[in-house]
């Protein structure tokens, strides 16, 4: 399915000024942490920056997994916990459970992994909010001892950690966390250790309970204000919720809870505007425009009305230098029409089915024509093929979203609505308390779905975004657009096809890029003139490519931004 989401669509202005000493005490608590972003009232900014060496206090352990040792199966760490703790768990808690730890043991037992304290804190943040209601507290704190034990690691370590680093946030002002690198002491050591390792030198596996552990340490030390965030040597980000009704974003009037891709478009580039003239250090900043899924439709033509008044010469002129699309939808036809096509590669339907298909449905597997019988025999027999098929990642398990019995909502998924309803991250996020009710990843009045008709408060008024692609093929413009493999959603076959109709040469041809060594993914550039455009499939992605892949997304957008970066990729 495709979603407008509270991340709709995100500004970013690349950072004019590169500091050349690393070394410098300007380094960022956030510094070669994946670009973990932190939300302020209005902006989430990233920032990379390398950070030196130092030795750890002995008083923290690091565990590092073997590369010579054999990882135990999935069924014999959940056994563990159970055998551990023998105590029914009410249904509510356990699901959750269950999906955690199947998650964190394949983390554990990746050869990358490395437990550190951010990450043990990160943990525990997510633990302690989830079981905040179980009925007992000598059984909540049973239960984290037993699940942490399953996995060969010491409970007490995690919660020793993740206090000392509590405990170290709350003692420092926003000037003392950014610069911790530049100082000596055992919290001090223990990050310096983590940045130098993600940057490279060394053992470091991203993850999700690493990015809640540092979101921590930045919430307890109030460093959230944008002055902290802004020693950027790789970009500024701002991720707006648009339109009202996505993330935390709402209207005062009811008009204003009307809305539509042309407004959205309007809104946006009225957003971009207000945003830099208040903020006018931003300014001269290259910008750039992204997007994810649904929003592809809209971010074209935002980017191309702002080329077009800097030609008539509005004010302020806006330094707009491209363009980043990750999964997107480009066409409501022909995204969703490729769909059979990519089946048919991914060995989901047989030659067979592909033929009589491409032969009896003349190019149209959408909109059916119930007099062509062949035809529609054709697309039975594929959709009885993939009617089971998970679009959103081909190789995860299907959920009939229809059958009131099933549990469709993924770990990661619930976690995320436990931590965006918490009274204290909504405090932290600046959110007016009152206004939203309750956070939901979707808004149904507005989440499409193929062939949806307009709501009473959402217009689907954009049908094709391919004609704003082949306008700014003509511009001084950049673009990088970013599909996942396995994501059927709007599958990379359809994007080859709309960039492959505008008709521009190819600079670099197809290759792979490599991460930690490894196959990322692949990429072809195309280019003409002062217009470039490179198209990256990312391996083993689904639809949401930075959910599935975060390391691999964010080596191919630093290399994108930075052509001399130095990576494996």
């Amino acid at each position: 399915m495709a979603a407008i989401t509270s991340l709709s669509f995100s500004a970013i202005t690349q950072s004019s000024e590169r500091k050349p000493n690393l070394q410098s005490s300007t380094r960022s608590l956030l510094s070669n942490f994946d670009a973990f972003r932190v939300r302020t009232n209005f902006a989430i900014d990233s920032v990379i920056v390398r950070a030196s060496n130092s030795n750890l206090s002995s008083r923290f352990v690091v565990h590092c997994m073997s590369t010579g040792s054999v990882a135990p199966p999935v069924s014999e760490t959940k056994l563990k916990f159970l055998t551990a703790y023998k105590r029914p768990i009410p249904s509510i808690y356990n699901t959750v459970l269950q999906e955690l730890i199947v998650q964190q043991h394949l983390m554990k037992y990746k050869t990358t992994y490395r437990y550190d304290p951010v990450f043990a804190l990160g943990f525990v943040t997510v633990y302690d909010q989830l079981m905040d209601g179980y009925p007992s507290e000598d059984d909540r704190e049973a239960i984290f001892q037993a699940y942490i034990n399953a996995l060969n690691e010491d409970p007490q370590q995690y919660r020793t950690d993740a206090k000392n680093l509590e405990d170290w946030a709350r003692t420092q002002s926003s000037d003392t966390l950014v610069g911790f690198s530049s100082r000596e002491g055992e919290i001090e050591g223990i990050l310096k250790d983590i940045a130098e390792r993600a940057g490279g030198n060394g053992s470091f596996s991203y993850s999700r309970f690493f990015a809640i552990g540092l979101f921590r340490l930045l919430e307890l030390s109030n460093a959230t204000e944008p002055t902290v965030l802004e020693k950027i040597p790789m970009a500024n980000i701002i991720f707006v919720d648009m339109p009202a009704g996505s993330g935390y974003s709402y209207s005062n009037t009811e008009d204003g809870w009307i809305s539509s891709d042309s407004i959205v478009v309007t809104q946006a580039n009225e957003f971009i505007k207000k945003f830099l003239i208040d903020h006018t250090k931003f300014l001269k900043n290259p910008l750039y425009i992204a997007g994810i899924s649904y929003i592809g439709i809209a971010v074209p033509k935002i980017i191309l009305e702002i080329y077009e008044g800097n030609e008539r010469g509005d004010q302020p002129a806006l330094n707009i230098q491209g363009y980043i699309l990750m999964s997107p939808l480009t066409d409501k036809f022909n995204d969703f029409n490729s769909r059979l096509e990519y089946a048919y590669r991914m060995a989901l339907i047989s030659e067979d089915i592909h033929k009589s298909a491409i032969e009896n449905c003349h190019g149209n597997y959408v909109k059916v024509d119930t007099l062509n019988a062949l035809c529609a025999n054709s697309l039975h027999r594929y959709k009885q093929c993939t009617h089971h098929i998970n679009l959103d990642n081909i190789l995860e398990p299907f959920c009939d979203e229809n059958d009131s019995t099933s549990d469709c909502e993924d770990t990661f998924n619930k976690v995320v609505e436990i931590w965006a309803n918490n009274e204290v991250v909504q405090q932290a996020l600046d959110v007016r308390q009152g206004k939203i009710g309750k956070w939901e990843l979707l808004n149904d009045t507005m989440h499409y779905n193929q062939g949806k008709n307009d709501t009473v408060c959402y217009a689907y008024d954009i049908f094709s975004s391919f004609s704003y692609h082949k306008q700014l093929s003509s511009k001084n413009c950049r673009a990088l657009i970013l599909s996942g493999d396995h994501d059927m959603t709007f599958p990379y076959v359809g994007v080859e096809q709309w960039i492959t109709s505008l008709n521009i040469g190819i600079e670099i041809p197809w290759k792979p890029f490599y991460v930690d060594g490894q196959v990322g993914g692949y990429q072809v550039k195309y280019a003409q003139n002062d217009y470039s455009m490179t198209f990256t499939t990312v391996k083993g992605a689904g639809h949401l490519v930075p959910h599935y892949k975060p390391k691999e997304t964010m080596a191919v957008i630093k290399t994108w931004f930075s052509p001399t970066y130095s990576s494996d990729c």
